[in-house]
């Protein structure tokens, strides 16, 4: 069963503007350039090395790092449409649901 995220009701000004860059396009596509670079540079496009680092010492699921990845491939068309939501730019994108780690295009890299 897939564990389904609740936003938090919060009166806290800092929890709501960090709350605000989590669900932030801009911020996903940054985390997902940086994850491509060491996808690409590091780990050699090496899909089990690099899956293997982010289960030890990433704090995200694997999932959530994939769909990052793919925001940042897809950065020009985000942009074009000024989605600004990580729910919306998931939509657009297709990503809802499970996916794969063969969805990220690092072999057209």
């Amino acid at each position: 069963m897939t564990k389904r995220y609740i936003p938090k009701v919060t009166n806290d000004p800092e929890a709501i503007a960090l709350n605000r860059m989590l669900d932030d396009v801009r911020y996903g596509i940054e985390i997902g350039r940086w994850l491509l670079d060491l996808f690409l540079y590091r780990f050699k496009r090496n899909s089990t090395l690099f899956r293997r680092w982010i289960r030890e010492h990433i704090d995200r699921d694997e999932q959530t790092l994939i769909r990052r990845m793919v925001l940042a491939q897809n950065e020009e068309d985000l942009r074009s449409s000024r989605i600004i939501r990580l729910k919306e730019a998931y939509e657009l994108l297709d990503l809802s649901g499970a996916i794969t780690f063969e969805r990220i295009r690092p072999f057209n890299c």
